[in-house]
C-alpha cells in the first residue's frame, strides 16, 4: 500500500511538472509517470524490504513498517 500510494502520488505531481512547468505535451503522459514510477520503484523496494516476505520464509515476523535498510539506500540511488 506504501509504495502504491506513495508511487502514484509522485507520478501524479510529475504529470503535472512536465505539462506546466517544462511545457511538454506528453498526450499520454507516459514520460512522467513510466520515469518516475519506474525509478522509485526499486528505491522504494529496496527501503521496504524484508527477508520474512519470501515466498517460502513461512512469514513469521511480518512487520507493517520495515524500514531496517537504510543503509543499502545508496546503493539502490546508484542502481536505479
Amino acid at each position: 500500500m506504501v509504495l502504491g500510494v506513495g508511487g502514484g502520488w509522485l507520478c501524479f505531481h510529475a504529470v503535472g511538472f512536465v505539462k506546466n512547468t517544462l511545457n511538454i505535451d506528453d498526450s499520454l503522459d507516459v514520460f512522467a509517470v513510466h520515469f518516475v514510477g519506474g525509478a522509485l520503484g526499486p528505491v522504494l523496494v529496496g527501503i521496504f524490504a524484508s527477508d520474512a516476505l519470501g515466498i517460502f520464509s513461512g512469514q513469521e515476523t511480518i512487520t507493517l513498517l520495515v524500514i531496517r535498510n537504510l543503509d543499502r539506500f545508496p546503493e539502490e540511488i546508484r542502481s536505479s
